[in-house]
């Protein structure tokens, strides 16, 4: 990151002193001399906020816009200029690497990437960063009308999927066990809808919803109409400023039913999914959204009800600023009918909280696509469950990834949490 200065310094003078390849990059991007200083600015507060992070995962994913734009900008410089730096096997095989399927070829033991890369190389991917913090300065503007009421089956399937878009080997094994429940259930002639509860990694950038995420989902675009396909913002999304999530995931035929909005409703008889867009605004509700949920309860008094979001509501293990359920409580909700459930990801695990907060049943899922090693801590109180199984062969120990199918009949849910390899690890009826 602190060489990323040195880059943004170089391309600034270049752009001064006329350099054709410079101005080149300034004519196709629109980044210039004033969007390379800002970038430098904005760096120098990202490196004071990560420094003394710890960082205890086997895949470096920060919570910073900066950062998670300079590791995008890298990658597709990579990926689009510099092939001959990427190891990568003739064939996709699902499940054969357990973090990552591709990686920096060795050119004799050098840890610096930045000597491998060529001067326009450089100039590029100082380019792209600017280009991702000018887009993060002025995210896309905010949907405030929610999606068109969804009305499902009474004996509908909803699969779940949370922090997947890595598009590692793993995560598509991921997308494949979803896929057979989700033909399972089509040949028994029942409705099936699909949510990923947000995050494509790094930035939400156009190509990496097209490299990580819409190959993979196991809702192909010849079949939009046949089943449901529904995406949360997430903060990892609109770290490029939600451009890629608003203007072209949800562009997508699979994602039509969305109506380009980032929350949304499915109801049925018995229930209501109401589904928040908690990354907008980072760890809050944007617009209306409380009010909107208050709303949807009152309509609908005698039915029950599951939040889902990409940001936790609380949490016994990071800490969560009370924005969420602040809004909820001004707006009355926890006043009116009860919530039965809330699904959320954010945390890469996947843990059961003991009814709190108004929340029979508060369910953290983000474990579908981020590889993170197993936690060896006791399940702190409070937790009735915390889903600890590995991967064999790994140490220190991988956790698994994992997915969850909800089974909706009349009054209750029929809950199946899955590991990568579609083998149950819990069952509950949500009721």
């Amino acid at each position: 990151m602190k060489d990323f200065a040195g880059l943004l310094e170089k391309e600034i003078k270049l752009q001064q002193q006329g350099d054709r390849k410079a101005l080149d990059r300034k004519s196709k991007t629109g980044v210039s001399v004033a969007d390379l200083q800002e970038t430098i600015k904005r760096l120098d507060q990202t490196n004071a906020a990560e420094a003394g992070t710890p960082n205890t995962d086997p895949v470096f994913l920060s919570r910073q816009e900066v950062t998670s734009a300079a590791q995008s900008a890298l990658q597709r410089v990579m990926l689009e200029r510099r092939t001959d730096l990427v190891n990568s096997p003739g064939a996709l095989r699902p499940g054969s690497d357990p973090i990552t399927d591709i990686s920096v070829t060795d050119d004799g033991g050098s840890d610096d990437l930045f000597t491998r890369f060529g001067p326009a190389d450089l100039g590029w991917a100082s380019v792209l960063l600017a280009l991702a913090v000018r887009g993060s300065r002025g995210p896309h503007p905010f949907n405030p009308n929610p999606a068109p009421l969804c009305r499902i089956a009474n004996n509908a399937r909803v699969i779940l999927l949370a922090d997947w878009g890595t598009g590692i080997p793993r995560a598509r094994k991921v997308a494949a066990a979803a896929r057979s429940f989700l033909e399972a259930a089509d040949a028994q002639g029942v409705e099936v809808h699909v949510i990923h509860l947000g995050d494509v990694y790094y930035s939400g950038w156009e190509s990496e919803y097209d490299e990580h995420f819409l190959p993979f989902w196991p809702v192909r675009e010849d079949e939009a109409a046949r089943f449901g396909s529904w995406n949360l913002n997430a903060n990892h999304d609109m770290y490029s400023g939600g451009y890629g999530y608003f203007d072209h995931l949800l562009s997508k035929p699979q994602f039509s039913r969305q109506g380009k909005s980032s929350f949304f409703r499915l109801e049925n008889d018995h229930w209501q999914i109401l589904a928040l867009d908690t990354a907008h605004k980072d760890f809050a509700l944007q617009g209306n959204q409380a009010e909107w949920v208050a709303a949807c309860r009152r309509e609908a008094a005698g039915k029950k009800a599951l939040l889902m979001s990409h940001h936790q509501p609380f949490s016994l293990y990071e800490e969560t600023p009370p924005d969420i359920m602040d809004s909820l409580r001004n707006a009355k909700v926890f006043e009116g009918p009860p919530i039965t459930g809330w699904f959320w990801g954010h945390e890469h695990r996947c843990v059961f909280y003991d009814s709190r907060d108004g929340i029979k049943y508060g369910r953290c899922v983000g474990h579908s696509g981020v590889p993170v090693f197993l936690t060896s801590a006791a399940a702190p109180r409070g937790v009735s469950y915390e889903f600890g199984d590995w991967l064999v062969g790994t140490m220190p120990k991988l956790a698994r990834f994992g997915f969850v199918v909800l089974d909706f009949d009349g009054g209750r849910i029929h809950a199946q949490y899955l590991n990568e390899d579609s083998v149950p690890h819990n069952l509950e009826d949500l009721s």
